[in-house]
């Protein structure tokens, strides 16, 4: 059976044990290689939110320069058109 005393004295010995643990340089390099990890992720997240914003940005301009296109495309295609009827109207209406 254990004894209070040598109850004690394994909790002291264990207590001692997680100090000596979290003082070492090994728990130490530990901590620097989890914190590099992180810390390298957020900054490649980062640069891909970066670079997210940029393509939404671009994809916007996209969609903007391809409306325009397709006005311009229509106008074109209505002036052409009415220029073709015209001159359909005007080819049939001259007198020869």
């Amino acid at each position: 059976m254990c004894t209070s005393s040598a109850s004690f004295r394994w909790q002291g010995e264990k207590m001692e044990a997680v100090y000596d643990y979290l003082t070492s340089s090994q728990f130490a390099h530990k901590l620097k290689a989890m914190y590099s990890a992180f810390h390298h992720m957020r900054q490649e997240l980062k640069r891909k939110r970066a670079r997210l914003f940029s393509a939404g940005r671009r994809e916007k301009q996209l969609q903007s320069g391809v409306a325009e296109l397709v006005g311009v495309a229509g106008d074109i295609q209505g002036s052409l058109s009415k220029n073709y009827l015209c001159l359909k109207w005007k080819t049939a209406w001259t007198p020869n």
